[in-house]
Parts: C-alpha cells; structure tokens; sequence
C-alpha cells in the first residue's frame, strides 16, 4: 500500500478522504436513530486514522474537520444545520476535532518514517544487488554493462560511463554527469539522462545514485588493477623465458664452437713448416 501511496497524486488523495466522510456518514444515518449520535462518534475517528495512515496528514486534517461538520449537520438535532442546541455537543465537537487532529498527526509521522524506512531498506537492497553483479564480472565490459543496467531498473533512466581511456565525448545537455572518484583520483564518469526530457532527481535519488557511483569506481580501480597485474605477470613470464631462452641458446652453440675451435688449432699447427736441420761441415 506504501508503493501505491508514492505514486498517487494529491487530489486523489483528498478527493478519497472526502468521500470516506460522506460514506461513514450515509451508513450513520439510518444508525443514529436506533443508537445516541455521540456513539456514532467513533466510526468518523476511524475514518481519520485510515486518512493519516494511507493518505496523509493533510487529508487526515480535512477528514477531522469534515467529521465534525458532518456529524453537526446530519446528525445532531436540529439535522441539516449547524446550530446546536444542547451544548454538550459542543464538548463533543471539539473533543472529535482535537482528538482527530492528534491522531491524524501521530498516524502520519508514522507513515512518513514507515516509507522513509521502506525508501531506505529499497536502497540497500538496491546497492547489494548492485554490488553482488559487480563482484560476479570479471572484466570491465561486463561490470559497466551491469552499473548501467541498475540504474536503468532502479530509476528508469539511461546511463553511460565515460573512461579517461576512452573516447572523450561532450556530456550533452539535460545530462547529469556524476564522477566517479576513488582515493587514488577520478576513474570516469558517469552520465545520467531521460530519453523524453532531463530527469530531476530528489535528494535521495542522488544519494543512491553516488552510491552507485562509488560501486562502480571502485569496480572500474579493481579491474583496471587486476589488468596491471595480468600485465605485469605476462613480462615477468616474458622476461623468464627470453632469459631460459638466451641460455638455452648459449649452451646449444658452446659445443660446436669449442669442436670448432679445436679443430682449427689443430689445422693451424699442421701447416706450419718443419725446421731445417744444422749442416755439418
């Protein structure tokens, strides 16, 4: 019923706690004359609980005043005006007003903290689901597909991230562009839009919409972190296999050359001339 509330227009409401009065006071009609008006009275209190609750405190406040009205009207002696004749009526009248300003008051202060709790509860939800997409992808493609799909299911609207890596495209107008910022500096941006008109965000909007912005930086530093790992892994395995290779290398020509070597030192010494033997006289 709180869903419903959020989405239903202020003459509705109004319009509702009017009529809840005029029905209580059609079904009072045939009843106050089996029972005294005065116990007629709480069928209008409760008209104004329904009212706070469901509808508002300011429905709740024109459901009191229309109780007292209708009540003096149509059922209290001289009906169809509203002059009173016994006076003790009066203390009745009064005490219904206050007693219906009172409530509709409390009632919706609860109502009010109820969806406050309920927006809050929707937003956590909101943030781990968000959360629980962005540690399931394992590349950078998958997590701002997914950051840009809750925003679209969350608020209705389209997104797009923009990386400093990226293609730097003017934000256009009517767009929201929020950054997004890690302790180590700003990763990207995201950018917020409605297909007919710029949407305006409430103040609890931009709060889970920087919640959502901050999920995804630190999405964005992750993966950008684990790419300079996987970076780093693949020279260093560069590195060991070029120095297994140089060696390997090295120990394949060490054999021929040192038979090479050999070879033409004993080459050299066998083309050397023979020394000629002293004559003798």
């Amino acid at each position: 019923m709180r869903r419903f509330d959020y989405r239903m227009s202020q003459f509705w409401r109004y319009t509702i706690s009017i009529a809840l009065v005029v029905l209580v006071t059609l079904i009072s009609l045939p009843i106050h004359l089996i029972l005294e008006p005065t116990n007629l009275v709480m069928l209008f209190l409760a008209v104004v609980v329904l009212s706070a609750i469901y509808l508002g405190r300011g429905p709740a406040i024109l459901a009191s005043i229309l109780s007292v009205l209708f009540f003096d009207y149509f059922l209290i002696e001289p009906r169809f005006s509203l002059n009173v004749h016994d006076t003790q009526y009066l203390i009745t009248f009064l005490g219904l007003l206050v007693v219906g300003l009172i409530i509709s008051t409390t009632a919706a202060t609860l109502r009010n903290q109820l969806e406050i709790l309920d927006r809050r509860e929707r937003h956590t939800a909101a943030l781990n689901s968000l959360s629980r997409d962005l540690t399931g992808a394992l590349k950078l493609d998958e997590m701002l597909a997914s950051v840009i799909r809750h925003v679209s299911e969350t608020f209705g609207l389209q997104a797009s991230i923009r990386l400093p890596e990226g293609p730097q495209n003017p934000a256009q107008p009517g767009v929201y562009s929020m950054p997004l910022k890690t302790v180590h500096g700003v990763v990207g941006t995201m950018d917020i839009w409605q297909e007919a008109k710029p949407g305006n965000l409430t103040q609890e909007q931009r709060q889970l919409l920087e919640g959502f912005a901050n999920l995804a930086a630190l999405a964005i530093e992750r993966a950008k972190l684990a790419e300079q790992a996987r970076q780093a892994q693949i020279l260093q395995t560069t590195e060991r296999l070029q120095s297994a290779l140089l060696s390997s290398i090295s120990h394949e020509l060490r054999t021929p050359l040192v038979s090479i070597t050999g070879a033409l030192s004993t080459l050299a010494e066998a083309t050397q001339p023979e020394s000629s033997t002293p004559m003798e006289w």
